[in-house]
């Protein structure tokens, strides 16, 4: 019985013969002696440099970056300030609760939006990265302050001497 694969096990030890052939195709030798969570990380490591998005080559090709915002993090994205807002319109209208009346108040809603109410929330979105700018600045100047002391030795040990008196000499 071949024994179960796992992540402690010599990457060839797990090898069936349908990959062989295939890892000879790509020239992977099946030799490795790397665990299978050593070449986990090594694909992990290298994975970054190749991934990529079709939109992402779209704007490059005319000239323009695409800005990635991270997720959950709705103050961060203005559509989000937005959208909220939207949800709000149409939970405060819907008297009827019909399909057909909540996707007219979803348009009305929608139709609302003004280029100043985006500015309003980019504008907000940029106090909110400059508040958190800060305190990750601020974070990190605290880190840096604390002094790990790896001798076991405290500032009040090392500055005591064998001359002076301590509170058990009385």
């Amino acid at each position: 019985m071949e024994p179960e694969p796992s992540t402690s096990r010599p990457f060839k030890e797990f090898v069936s013969p349908r990959k062989k052939r295939k890892m000879s195709h790509f020239s992977v030798s099946e030799k490795a002696k790397e665990t299978k969570v050593q070449l986990l990380k090594k694909v992990k490591d290298v994975k970054i440099q190749y991934q990529s998005y079709v939109v992402d080559e779209l704007a490059k090709a005319v000239g323009v970056e695409v800005l990635r915002l991270p997720p959950y993090h709705c103050e961060l994205n203005p559509i989000e300030l937005v959208w909220a807002d939207v949800k709000g319109y149409v939970a405060r209208k819907n008297t009827t609760f019909k399909m057909a009346d909540v996707k007219k108040l979803l348009q009305q809603a929608l139709g609302n939006i003004s280029a100043e109410k985006w500015q309003n929330c980019i504008s907000h979105v940029k106090k909110e990265e400059s508040k958190l700018a800060r305190l990750d600045d601020n974070v990190d100047k605290t880190v840096d302050s604390f002094v790990i002391n790896v001798t076991g030795e405290t500032s009040s040990e090392s500055s005591y001497s064998d001359t002076e008196e301590s509170d058990s000499d009385f």
